[in-house]
C-alpha cells in the first residue's frame, strides 16, 4: 500500500479447501486465511490471536 515494499506472508497450513498464510512480525494483519465453500471463496485477516480482531471478505463466483 501507498508505494511501499510488498509484505511477505509464509503458506503455514493447507486444505483441500483451506490456505493459511502468516508474518507474525507484520503489524496487521498477521495472518490470512483463506476457506473455498463451493462456489464461495472466504478471506479471513487477523492478528493471529484473538478472534475479536478477525475481518472477513467475501467473494461469489460470478455466472457466465
Amino acid at each position: 500500500p501507498s508505494g511501499g515494499p510488498a509484505t511477505v506472508f509464509t503458506l503455514g497450513t493447507s486444505g483441500p479447501n483451506t490456505a493459511t498464510f502468516a508474518n507474525p512480525r507484520h503489524d496487521f494483519p498477521k495472518r490470512i486465511r483463506y476457506v473455498r465453500d463451493g462456489e464461495k471463496l472466504t478471506a479471513i485477516i487477523d492478528d493471529g490471536q484473538n478472534k475479536s480482531s478477525a475481518r472477513d471478505f467475501g467473494w461469489q463466483r460470478c455466472k457466465q
